[in-house]
């Protein structure tokens, strides 16, 4: 554990393999505590020997993989795809925000492009598709009728 811990140190803050360690370090956190796992309260008697019951030890496995494990990957996964949809976001951002440069906006004109920038974020965030081209079009032709 001492030396996932210095390796989270070392690791650059907010990469991917940070990320990795901080969850390997939540894991083994969690499955050690009887708050958020019971289970291992019944193997305490046994100490460190290899002489579990396999009941108890099966138990005590499968409820870290139900109540640990599963949650901590589909939390890392999904600090992935954040991070994988801040890049897009911020790439879409700034070609939006090169496009509406050549313009004098209106009050109701920076609301309408705000709303199609959110709209667009909240896309990207949740993991779909946004065709960059064709929103950029789509501005351009709005801010020329305007």
């Amino acid at each position: 554990m001492l030396q996932m811990k210095r390796s989270k140190e070392l690791s650059v803050g907010g990469s991917r393999i940070g990320m990795l360690f901080d969850a390997s370090l939540q894991a083994g956190k969690r499955a050690r505590n009887p708050n958020i796992l019971p289970e291992v309260k019944d193997l305490k008697p046994y100490g460190n020997t290899p002489n579990y019951p396999a009941d108890l030890s099966n138990r005590a496995a499968l409820a870290v993989r139900e109540k640990v494990m599963e949650p901590i990957v589909a939390e890392t996964v999904s600090k992935f795809s954040a991070m994988k949809a801040s890049l897009k976001i911020k790439k879409l951002r700034s070609s939006i925000e090169l496009v509406i440069s050549k313009y004098t906006l209106q009050q109701h004109e920076d609301d309408t492009i705000k709303k199609i920038m959110h709209e667009a974020t909240m896309r990207l965030r949740k993991g779909d598709s946004v065709d960059e081209d064709l929103l950029l079009d789509e501005i351009r032709g709005m801010l020329e009728v305007f």
